[in-house]
């Protein structure tokens, strides 16, 4: 079974999904997880937490971020760490701020 992480979300990113991935891989032979986000942050937290297996695998994905279920709270929180970053989405229940948004980020350097 491969299971996809998002290692860039959460409050304790990406220490909490590096630790979480390691845990699992250590739990079970069944399974490969693909953490999702920037390489070279990933990487180097999985240097820090010992890991040197071959059970994970990094996808380098620094430039564009899809979420769900974001709360009109924590977008703007998102916005707050996720500087050089812009957002298209909206609130579902009344298409500005209310219900729940998918937003995607995008570097505005890049795009």
């Amino acid at each position: 079974m491969i299971i996809a992480l998002d290692a860039a979300g959460g409050d304790f990113y990406p220490q909490r999904p590096v630790t979480g991935a390691i845990q699992a891989v250590e739990e079970r032979d069944d399974i490969e997880i693909l953490l999702i986000g920037p390489a070279k942050m990933v990487q180097d937290e999985l240097k820090e937490q010992g890991y040197n297996g071959d059970k994970i695998k990094v996808i380098d994905a620094p430039d564009i971020i899809g979420m769900q279920e974001v709360l009109h709270n924590q977008l703007l929180d998102l916005q707050q760490i996720l500087p050089g970053y812009s957002y298209v989405g909206t609130g579902r229940d009344d298409g500005n701020t209310a219900g729940e948004f998918s937003p995607i980020f995008w570097r505005y350097d890049r795009f």
